[in-house]
């Protein structure tokens, strides 16, 4: 009919992206679900861009900025991930440089799909300790505490009693992710109910990795550290990483790097320590013996080459 709206691959509506996006937009606070079992990595009507499966904001991003930030952040979502697990019910935490976090895990017949996040919050009431514990931690990991502050402009900021409003946004997205997986009809392409929680591969966590890879490239990132997160045995995870991908880790985190670094050669004026700094190498020679080996040419002549 003329006029109707045609809505086509109505089967594929990413229903769980579209209510965190109509949630959370032009909001600070932030909406994380980290998934335990690929059900939503399988789900068409539950998949989620990588900014809502990890911790992705400002604050959390500057404490991640030294190596030692990166392994307290990482080890403090994993064992958050396990009180959840140990739980069973929804609770209201903080992590190690401050922010308060609602987490709710979420389960299935008995078995685990995901843990919810909805974080990023600054108690109004706790500057004081905020502040204490940031020069704590800060000291501790090398990040630079100024640095920090001035991220906290992107949190959000809350009342303790205020929380219980975010709480029940989490009680409505693990319902909805129940809902959906409890109806087949939403699901892509195969049904979960045979097997409601875990996929038959693990595609999915390969993803996942990647993902963590891609965001945070130019950091410290370890194999075993992500592997916490997943419960997978590390040396699992590393054959299986390069099974899937076809190279170990390491090396897809170095050709990461070097694309980026290929993009900022042709893109930017910076020189090429700088660069070799920001895609995540500390040794310029190192740099610039790997370029050479990937790319064929040196970091000099490949910006001459695209840049003619």
């Amino acid at each position: 009919m003329r006029g109707d709206v045609s809505i086509e691959n109505v089967n594929d509506f990413k229903m769980l992206q579209s209510v965190i996006k109509w949630l959370s937009e032009d909001k600070k606070f932030h909406i994380c679900i980290h998934d335990l079992s690929g059900a939503l990595h399988d789900s068409a009507a539950l998949s989620l861009p990588a900014k809502h499966m990890m911790h992705s904001v400002e604050y959390c991003d500057t404490a991640k900025t030294t190596p030692s930030g990166m392994k307290h952040c990482l080890k403090c979502k994993s064992l958050s991930i396990k009180k959840a697990l140990m739980l069973r019910k929804l609770f209201i935490g903080q992590c190690y440089m401050g922010l308060t976090e609602i987490i709710k895990p979420v389960f299935l017949k008995d078995r685990p799909i995901c843990v919810i996040y909805i974080g990023n919050f600054f108690l109004q009431d706790k500057s004081e300790q905020m502040m204490a514990r940031i020069a704590k931690n800060c000291l501790k990991t090398g990040v630079k505490s100024d640095k920090l502050i001035s991220a906290l402009k992107t949190t959000q900021l809350v009342s303790e009693a205020a929380l219980i409003e975010y709480a029940e946004l989490a009680e409505i997205l693990s319902a909805m992710i129940l809902s959906s997986l409890n109806d087949p009809a939403k699901l892509k392409s195969k049904s979960l109910l045979s097997s409601p929680v875990y996929t038959s591969s693990s595609h999915w966590v390969i993803e996942s990795v990647e993902n963590y890879i891609n965001l945070y490239y130019n950091r410290d990132i370890k194999l075993s550290q992500l592997a916490n997160l997943y419960f997978v045995n590390p040396q699992y995870l590393c054959r299986l990483f390069k099974n899937k991908t076809g190279t170990n880790f390491s090396s897809y985190v170095n050709n990461v790097r070097i694309d980026h670094a290929k993009r900022l050669l042709s893109t930017t004026g910076d020189d090429i320590t700088a660069i070799s700094m920001q895609v995540g190498f500390n040794n310029v020679t190192y740099f610039n013996r790997l370029f050479k080996k990937l790319v064929g040419m040196t970091p000099g002549e490949y910006r001459k080459k695209v840049c003619i």
